[in-house]
């Protein structure tokens, strides 16, 4: 990257984040007392509305844990209404091309590297001065490669200026690839597919990143940094509060 962004994104070690589904300040600051890098705001499947948003960043601004957003589409309002919110930076869905990654990063950028539209009502708190130079360098960019047309793509996608990285979505990817979804064990047409991804951010010098869904986080960990990636998704507060009910059930005596 040409210009530091946030720290999650920037540094070359492995960062871990948590996505958040579940609509609550509380449940967010849970999460992020836990000690990830950065959490996930997910508005495109998760249950987040602006308002709710809005509660999540200022709960664990003052944590020091950075917050995305991925948005539901690449629409230049939706991108700088959630960075207006006081996002760290967005994650935008279904990039499929050089043409489409542009826009999403002018959507982050003000003039002159960019179209973000001046009004930081949130953006600005905690953050003065705040200004559009520190904005651009800070705020953080990521596209999702999520289909085949963006995986053919991804070079291309990869060198566009101002993307500071690209977050693979194993689900629907896989969808795309003919494949069944919620797959944990991805096989060798996907891992190869997700692998790509990692040597073309490796070619101009941006983050990769993958979801991990794996029961066996720290061993799909090890495997996808060895194809290179060190931005890791860890399941969300929805997945993990489910999960960790249905052990603490199983583990009890059999009801009557």
């Amino acid at each position: 990257m040409s210009e530091p962004r946030s720290s999650f994104v920037a540094r070359k070690q492995p960062s871990y984040g948590a996505w958040c589904i579940i609509p609550s300040g509380f449940s967010a600051q849970l999460i992020a007392e836990a000690g990830f890098d950065w959490l996930c705001v997910d508005t495109q499947h998760g249950l987040v509305g602006f308002t709710e948003l809005r509660e999540i960043i200022q709960a664990v601004r003052f944590m020091g844990v950075a917050t995305l957003v991925r948005v539901s589409a690449n629409s230049d309002g939706e991108i700088m209404r959630a960075l207006d919110a006081g996002a760290d930076g967005v994650v935008v869905p279904l990039v499929n091309s050089p043409e489409e990654a542009a826009a999403a990063v002018a959507a982050c950028r003000y003039p002159p590297h960019g179209i973000r539209s001046w009004g930081p009502t949130g953006a600005s708190i905690g953050r003065r001065p705040y200004t559009t130079e520190t904005a651009n360098r800070e705020t953080a960019c990521l596209a999702m490669i999520e289909t085949r047309r963006g995986l053919d793509n991804v070079d291309e996608i990869a060198a566009v200026p101002g993307l500071d990285g690209i977050y693979v979505g194993p689900n629907d990817l896989g969808l795309s690839l003919g494949l069944p979804p919620m797959l944990t064990d991805h096989g060798q047409v996907l891992t190869d597919a997700i692998a790509r991804v990692a040597e073309a951010c490796a070619r101009h010098d941006i983050v990769p990143g993958v979801a991990v869904y794996e029961p066996d986080a720290a061993a799909a960990v090890e495997k996808w940094r060895g194809h290179g990636y060190t931005l890791f998704g860890l399941p969300s507060d929805g997945y993990l509060l489910r999960r960790a009910a249905d052990a603490l059930l199983a583990s009890l005596p059999e009801r009557s």
